[in-house]
């Protein structure tokens, strides 16, 4: 894998097949400004700052997102003075800008290491994509509606998106050599939204509100046909995630009246409520395990939390009787684990 060589950072080597360290990225305020840190340690024994963004006071840096060989973090900050996209190395030895056009936001890895596609503007989100082997930058989709939540197919030659081009956010993707678009939603009249491919490809998981007024999580195949219900349309649902597998979908959904991470099994067509007390959100998956990370409040603090997903047919896990481990206890909030 190359990375970044136009910009000054050394080459690295990709992580060894079957290789997923045990350390996620996540962001926090417990300096008083958002920083980017790293949860857990690094292969070797290597010692290294868990503060990987490295902003100060007055800076903040948000929305990490890690690299597929697990040495780089990218990720949106304002220490120039407008929000672009950076990206570190996790020995703390390099940080990058590789945007400069201003108002940059969630960045994304493709799943080879050698672009980043990311959301541009503000009044009106377009994405963007940055050439990691070359440096270059180039619009992937400038209509003048808003296009977000990009997802990468595992081929990491097309990108899954949102677009409300005509007038309900409905799913595209867009070839990115090609530059050529294909509505995949099939209903004109329902919201679709959220998209995201299967690590296997062969399936996508999205937020749609075609099942009545709240939005629920669905799965399809890639040209839009079989669509099956995931979650309980009789509560809102958001944030679908795929496990490494392509088994298992982790999701919020407010069915019990508050945010609890729920998680859907293909395989059985079942549904495990993973947790009870307090809000859930936000969670990811660890490697190639059923082992689930998310933010919770239960301490009075937004803190990490992990378990095991499995088996579906578990019980809920009793946030208030510390039935979860407790990753994170700083004075901040601890937000937006990924991996």
């Amino acid at each position: 894998m190359t990375i970044l060589p136009l910009l000054g950072a050394p080459r690295v080597s990709s992580a060894e097949a079957g290789e997923c360290p045990d350390w996620i990225v996540y962001q926090s305020n417990q300096t008083g400004n958002w920083e980017v840190y790293r949860l857990g340690e690094l292969p070797g024994g290597e010692e290294y700052d868990i503060n990987l963004s490295q902003g100060g006071p007055g800076v903040d840096s948000i929305q990490p997102n890690r690299a597929p060989n697990y040495r780089w973090v990218s990720f949106s900050s304002n220490r120039d003075g407008q929000w672009e996209i950076y990206v570190a190395s996790v020995d703390n030895v390099i940080i990058r800008r590789i945007t400069f056009d201003g108002q940059n936001y969630m960045p994304v890895w493709s799943p080879q290491g050698d672009y980043i596609v990311y959301e541009h503007g503000d009044s009106n989100r377009d994405l963007r994509l940055v050439n990691l082997e070359t440096a270059n930058t180039q619009p992937l989709i400038s209509w003048d509606t808003n296009e977000t939540n990009p997802s990468w197919h595992p081929d990491g030659d097309r990108v899954l998106f949102e677009s409300d081009l005509t007038g309900v956010p409905q799913i595209y993707e867009i070839d990115i050599f090609t530059l050529e678009v294909r509505l995949v939603s099939q209903d004109p009249n329902v919201a679709d939204r959220q998209p995201a491919y299967s690590p296997d490809g062969q399936k996508i998981a999205f937020v749609s509100n075609r099942d009545g007024d709240n939005n629920t999580i669905y799965r399809m195949n890639p040209d839009g046909s079989d669509i099956q219900r995931v979650s309980d349309p009789a509560s809102d649902a958001f944030a679908p995630v795929w496990d490494d597998s392509s088994d298992l979908i982790a999701y919020e959904s407010t069915l019990t009246g508050e945010v609890e991470v729920y998680i859907y099994q293909l395989s059985t067509s079942s549904t495990r409520q993973l947790t009870e007390g307090g809000t859930n959100f936000s969670p990811t998956w660890i490697c190639s395990s059923p082992t689930i990370v998310w933010t919770s409040n239960v301490t009075g603090n937004h803190d990490l939390h992990m378990s095991n997903a499995l088996p579906i047919s578990a019980p809920p896990l009793q946030m208030e009787q510390n039935e979860a481990s407790q990753l994170t206890g700083d004075a901040g909030q601890d937000e937006f684990p990924n991996s």
